[in-house]
């Protein structure tokens, strides 16, 4: 399988990270790689990447709206543990939901959790072999009315859907317009590097030099241009990006 599942679990409940600590190192000591912190709001600072996050929402002093920025985290599946108005209340920013655990901390409930976990993560290598098997493609062809100019793709900056035409936006600073739309450039373009944030907008992920989280989601590009993220692409934008 190569390097062992990373799994944070988030709890300030010493019996609960007890019977976790238990069930790893019993049934998946050659499989995952157990981190367990008690501070939520240090862990949200940290931002970390992990493979499973178990987010205990009926741990004492639960901070429900610190947990839940967890789940922005680019965390790939998510385990929760508590009551089920906590739970709903985090479930607009989550990524695979792996397992309900509504009341205490069972080993079968857990097993349950944890095989679907893998069977996601599984897919995820899948996905992400694929990727890599994709044909490279250096340049593509970009015609006008007048010309077909023929653009290096590690030159392209994000592409911008004008109607029927699409505008390039380039390192360099230039810009050229074609006369076809941007759902064909979609199609040609390596989908392991460009993603369509925004109906409008097509961006190579190596030129974005950060992702605002706040006051609305948008990507800075490396000219300095900022593009909004729509809402209804957030979440697969959060699961493409936790494949990088």
């Amino acid at each position: 399988m190569g390097e062992n599942y990373k799994v944070l679990v988030v709890s300030r409940d010493e019996s609960c990270i007890t019977k976790i600590l238990d069930y790893c190192k019993t049934l998946y000591s050659d499989k995952v790689d157990l981190l367990v912190e008690s501070n939520p709001e240090k862990v949200r600072l940290e931002l970390p990447m992990t493979d499973i996050l178990f987010l205990d929402f009926d741990a004492p002093k639960s901070d429900t709206h610190c947990v839940c920025e967890l789940l922005n985290s680019y965390h790939k599946c998510v385990i929760f543990k508590g009551s089920a108005k906590k739970i709903e209340s985090c479930l607009v920013n989550h990524g695979y939901v792996c397992g309900f655990i509504r009341k205490s901390l069972k080993l079968e409930l857990f097993v349950q959790a944890m095989k679907r976990s893998f069977v996601v993560l599984e897919g995820i290598a899948q996905i992400q072999k694929g990727f890599k098997e994709v044909e490279k493609v250096d340049f593509i062809a970009v015609p006008s009315v007048s010309r077909i100019d023929m653009l290096k793709v590690d030159k392209l900056l994000y592409c911008e859907a004008e109607g029927r035409y699409t505008t390039f936006y380039l390192e360099d600073g230039k810009t050229i317009i074609s006369s076809k739309n941007l759902g064909e450039y979609e199609k040609q373009l390596p989908n392991n590097l460009f993603f369509r944030i925004h109906h409008k907008y097509l961006v190579n992920l190596k030129k974005v030099s950060s992702i605002n989280k706040k006051e609305g989601r948008y990507c800075e590009m490396l000219n300095s241009s900022f593009l909004p993220i729509s809402k209804r692409r957030q979440e697969e934008f959060n699961r493409f990006l936790r494949l990088k």
